[in-house]
């Protein structure tokens, strides 16, 4: 599995660019793909949290003004 590849104007770190995974995957896509949307389907509060933008109120508890865009 290719994890990336550079562009040819990255021509110093193209030696290093690409890198294999050895292996396989635990979890093939489609039981993969079950299992996330079953995740989502029973994590509905979190879910309402990213959608409403709830989940800001930690960002700014831990890092206060210094999170770009937390001030609202």
């Amino acid at each position: 599995m290719v994890i990336f590849t550079m562009t040819a104007d990255t021509p110093s770190i193209r030696r290093k660019s690409t890198k294999t995974l050895a292996g396989h995957p635990r979890i093939g896509f489609e039981d993969g793909l079950a299992q996330t949307i079953d995740w989502y389907l029973e994590n509905t509060q979190w879910v309402e949290s990213i959608l409403n933008g709830a989940y800001m109120e930690y960002y700014r508890k831990q890092y206060g003004a210094t999170l770009h865009g937390s001030e609202q």
